[in-house]
């Protein structure tokens, strides 16, 4: 009998090893949200910064354009300084941003998304989950 309460209480213990190691399965529709708030707020940023560039071309165009007045010009030259200061907090805004969602990647990478079979289910749910959002790439 004592054989039996050795092996069965090393048998118990070894189970309870053996399902401390394992990794419980990542809840990756909370992961996935997590993600596409990054990745909606990146692409808007994205969106942004594109709007800007063209309206300062548009801007440094017309300033350089022959056609215009000089009271034109110095309005366009105005509005074109006003932009170049928005572009520096946006730069900024976008620069941090990235800097989370590489922080955030390596992070699950590290973690819930170890397995190479849970980065591919969570790649396949973020896409789906920015189109319904809207803010695909």
């Amino acid at each position: 009998m004592k054989i039996f309460s050795k092996v069965s209480a090393g048998t118990f213990v070894l189970a309870l090893v053996l399902f401390a190691c394992q990794s419980p399965k990542p809840d990756m529709g909370a992961i996935v949200n997590d993600f596409a708030n990054l990745e909606c707020r990146a692409i808007e940023l994205r969106k942004q910064r594109y709007q800007l560039a063209d309206e300062m071309r548009f801007t440094d165009d017309t300033m350089l354009s022959d056609t215009s007045s000089e009271e034109t010009k110095a309005r366009m030259k105005d509005k074109l300084m006003k932009l170049d200061a928005g572009k520096d907090g946006l730069v900024n805004h976008g620069l941090q941003l990235a800097d989370t969602i590489q922080k955030r990647l390596d992070s699950l990478i590290q973690g819930p998304l170890k397995q190479m079979e849970d980065r591919k289910e969570f790649d396949k749910l973020l896409e789906a989950e920015l189109k319904k959002r809207g803010c695909s790439k």
